[in-house]
């Protein structure tokens, strides 16, 4: 695991990790929201590691915390 500079997952400031899990390239984020931490992680099938960061990075910032 290699600690990433933070994201944003929502609006809110999320810890970033690239993870590696038997040759499989990832990227893990959290975040800490109304009392729980959530966690998202992705690992690269088909494609590029920064294709996935590129996808995560769109789903985060289309994303709305409720509370």
């Amino acid at each position: 695991m290699t600690a990433l500079p933070d994201s944003t997952w929502g609006g809110k400031v999320s810890k970033t990790a690239k993870i590696t899990y038997r040759s499989h390239d990832g990227e893990a984020r959290c975040v800490y929201t109304n009392g729980y931490t959530y966690v998202m992680v992705g690992f690269v099938a088909q494609g590029t590691f920064e294709g996935l960061v590129a996808g995560e990075v769109s789903l985060t910032q289309s994303w709305t915390w409720n509370g």
